[in-house]
């Protein structure tokens, strides 16, 4: 290019001169140029060019119109020119030509015949041919008129039309473009959403294990499901099979791929057609059992549709295409980049002689219907077989195979069913081996009615792995909220072998303050372990606190995302990690300490007891009041006057340590009135609050400091 280039800037004219009516000029071509053109003007004042030579040899030339003026085109020598001008005679008009056939953006169904028609004339002389374009492809001329040429066997696309018409003197002329468009033709089925030209670039892969590789697809149409296909490349040696599955996992068809040729598209066809619905999505796939396929990378960014078969853009339904590394033929779910691994499905709208599979639907439990755990489920099922008979109905919840039924009525009671959602299919299998699968039916089983004392974890709920220590003894919680207002009674840890050392249990507000501690005595081995408080617990619905226990030698169970979502058991709920802060939270500490830090939304399986029952309460204040009594005895830190009171009293009192508080007002049943003053304060510092009774009940009160050195309570007596 770059040797043509300067060929091309180093060729020259010189030595113009014009006499009389001719014009001398030498052309210097250097190395490298190719193709190199001429161009000399012809216009009224030079009159017609008649003749041109090259150190006395003639030269053709050509004509051309360029912006009005008329122009001569040769191919350039090095050499003397000489060019002879008529001034008498007019310059050559070149002519007109436009196409008349086809209109401007017609469109045509492959493969189509396209007429193409032009018009030309010529002022001054006559038209010699008028040739017609594609682009820049000449597709034929015509050297009279009416000036014609049949394009045939035109392919779907996108084309741009042309005609040029040349006259007796040389001079030309191009119509303006035409565009058409050629659409595809109407798809006939049996039918397949590749078709037999289209193929895979690159080589064949492996990736060191067998697989399954898929494609999601719809039909816009109702009909069957004939076989299967996939690409073979060069090299994918192995078994492969061929399976159809419903969208959610459900076996439908399976074939085994025999006689296959070294490459090119392999098909074989299932027993018997697979009835399909339009508007919904099915996985055609095949498994490799050597590990061979073919693939595109982002095959899928957009729909491939061909006739009523529509394999699905990425996203549409899910990612596309599937795969999934196995042993043995099975649903593929994975996806990534929207490859294409050229597996396809063969088509009927028919179903054609041979056998016809049943029909099958599920009569019960209607489509999102609800129960309650421990469920019992009844499903029955319609199934029936126009040319034989039905040999077996087999009923599914996903891909699991509950129970089979082999005469009608067709049913089968599932009894048990833990809390969760399922999706249910039944399958009808016909006498020839044909078989179908019902819609499936969504059915969700509602956790039963949980009565406290409750946990958030379930007594069967427990850690996988095994035990845990980082080297350091550390506190390990749980965020959690009871929708009700209740009592903690006490603290729970999953406890893994080899958990050895002391453990506490404690419960602290969400900024910290301690409410409550016990030791762990009496451990078994392993399990859940459990420890009461010495009081129950008053605490607020919708109200974040926090449970844990300390590890003295560092050992914890702890399952990672445990609570990338929240657990509810009744009132009680783990809170899912971002809701108030991170959770489950921990902190390294030689002793019981406030848990801060989260990792991972780890779940260190600790857990709260909880209870509704104001009886509790009763043990509370009776354990408060004689409580009360030795504190006041050990300093007054807290104080209440007037006792009794009528209008209004005060609360003073002085921390023992720096830190946060909380002051609240409860009932004689333990349960919390109002929370009075909550912050942070010097040790030794004196605060106080004051208590409004104008709104109150007369009778006892308990005055309650929350602080992380402990708890302080003080009775307070309301008279009228």
């Amino acid at each position: 290019m770059l040797t043509w280039l300067d060929g091309r800037n180093g060729s020259s004219f010189s030595g113009m001169s014009w006499s009389g009516s001719t014009l001398s000029f030498t052309v210097s071509v250097a190395s490298g140029a190719r193709n190199l053109e001429g161009m000399l003007p012809i216009t009224e004042k030079t009159g017609l060019l008649v003749n041109l030579t090259i150190n006395g040899a003639p030269v053709a030339f050509r004509t051309e119109t360029i912006k009005g003026v008329e122009y001569a085109f040769f191919r350039c020598a090095t050499g003397n020119y000489v060019a002879t001008y008529d001034i008498n005679a007019l310059p050559n008009k070149t002519p007109t030509v436009s196409l008349t056939s086809p209109a401007n953006n017609a469109t045509f169904t492959a493969p189509a015949t396209i007429n193409i028609a032009a018009n030309a004339s010529d002022t001054d002389g006559t038209v010699s041919r008028v040739e017609f374009f594609q682009g820049t492809t000449k597709l034929g001329e015509d050297l009279t008129s009416p000036y014609e040429y049949s394009w045939a066997s035109v392919p779907a696309g996108s084309y741009q039309l042309t005609a040029r018409a040349t006259d007796n003197a040389g001079g030309a002329a191009t119509s303006s473009v035409v565009n058409v468009t050629v659409n595809e033709g109407p798809v006939t089925c049996p039918c397949t959403v590749f078709k037999p030209t289209d193929t895979p670039s690159g080589s064949v892969s492996n990736d060191g294990s067998a697989l399954q590789l898929g494609m999601k697809f719809r039909s816009s149409v109702s009909g069957y499901v004939t076989g299967v296909r996939f690409y073979k490349q060069s090299g994918n040696t192995g078994t492969h099979t061929g399976q159809l599955y419903s969208s959610t996992g459900v076996l439908l068809a399976s074939v085994a791929f025999s006689g296959e040729t070294a490459s090119g598209w392999q098909q074989a066809s299932f027993a018997t057609p697979v009835a399909v619905s339009a508007n919904t999505t099915y996985v055609i796939s095949y498994h490799s059992s050597a590990g061979y396929y073919s693939v595109n990378d982002g095959g899928f960014g957009q729909a491939v549709t061909n006739g009523p078969l529509t394999g699905l853009a990425n996203g549409t339904d899910g990612g596309n295409g599937v795969y999934r590394y196995t042993s043995s033929p099975a649903f593929p779910s994975s996806s990534f980049q929207s490859s294409n691994y050229w597996v396809d499905v063969v088509f009927a709208t028919e179903a054609g002689s041979g056998n016809v599979a049943p029909a099958v639907s599920l009569t019960s439990p209607a489509n999102n219907a609800t129960f309650t755990a421990p469920a019992t489920i009844n499903i029955a099922a319609n199934a029936s077989d126009t040319d034989g008979t039905v040999s077996r109905v087999e009923f599914f919840q996903g891909t699991t195979k509950l129970g089979e039924d082999l005469t009608s009525p067709y049913e089968y009671s599932w009894a048990s069913v833990p809390a969760g959602s399922y999706q249910l299919t039944a399958r009808a299998t016909d006498n020839a081996g044909g078989a179908a699968t019902s819609s499936v039916v969504n059915v969700t089983v509602n956790e039963g009615p949980v009565t406290c004392p409750c946990t958030v974890f379930k007594p069967t709920d427990t850690p996988s792995g095994s035990v845990s220590n980082d080297g350091s003894a550390l506190q390990l919680g749980m965020k959690f909220r009871s929708s009700v207002s209740g009592y903690v009674t006490g603290v729970r840890f999953y406890k893994q072998s080899g958990n050895t050392g002391t453990h506490t249990g404690q419960l602290y507000s969400s900024t910290g303050v301690l409410l409550a501690s016990v030791a762990f005595s009496g451990e078994t081995a392993s399990g859940w372990q459990q420890a009461s408080f010495a009081t129950p617990v008053a605490v607020s619905a919708n109200t974040t606190y926090v449970i844990s226990y300390h590890s003295s030698a560092g050992y914890y169970s702890v399952n990672d995302g445990g609570f990338g979502q929240a657990v509810t058991n009744g009132p009680l709920t783990g809170l899912a990690n971002g809701t108030d802060g991170g959770n489950g939270v921990y902190r390294y500490t030689s002793s019981p300490a406030f848990p801060s830090s989260s990792f991972q939304s780890s779940n260190y399986w600790v857990d709260v007891v909880f209870t509704t029952e104001a009886a509790v309460a009763s043990t509370s204040v009776a354990s408060l009041l004689g409580l009360q009594e030795q504190e006041h005895r050990e300093g007054e830190v807290l104080s209440v006057y007037p006792n009794p009171f009528s209008g209004e009293a005060t609360v003073s009192f002085v921390l023992e340590q720096e830190g946060e508080f909380e002051v609240g007002l409860y009932d004689a049943r333990g349960a919390l009135v109002g929370l009075l003053k909550q912050g942070r304060a010097q040790a030794g510092e004196r605060r106080s609050v004051a208590v409004d009774g104008s709104g109150l009940s007369k009778g006892l009160y308990l005055v309650r400091l929350q602080t992380k050195a402990g708890v302080k309570t003080a009775k307070l007596v309301l008279e009228r």
